[in-house]
């Protein structure tokens, strides 16, 4: 399935609500809120819930500074590794010096 196909995708409600990983009770707490991603009718007697909908609900609940983006620990880890490669390295020069 494409990346475009993936976004487009239409969940039903039981399973939108299992994407996100809430209760009925929660779910429906928020629905009457108004506090849920935007429903997409499909025909007359059935609506559905657009990933890519799912996904933009989900990033505005994120909370600041509480997640970091994958790229930013990736190149904090790659960083860290690098570090521990070069000491590694001068331990290793250090010794065979000795």
């Amino acid at each position: 399935m494409s990346d475009d196909l993936k976004t487009i995708r239409v969940l039903s409600e039981p399973e939108a609500r299992q994407a996100v990983g809430l209760s009925d009770r929660t779910w429906e707490r928020l629905k009457a809120n108004g506090d849920i991603p935007p429903k997409t009718r499909l025909s007359e007697g059935r609506i559905g819930y657009r990933v890519c909908d799912i996904e933009a609900w989900l990033d505005k609940r994120r909370e600041d500074g509480a997640w970091k983006k994958l790229g930013d620990v990736a190149q904090e880890v790659c960083a860290d590794i690098r570090d521990h490669q070069r000491k590694m390295q001068r331990e290793l020069n250090r010794r065979r010096d000795d």
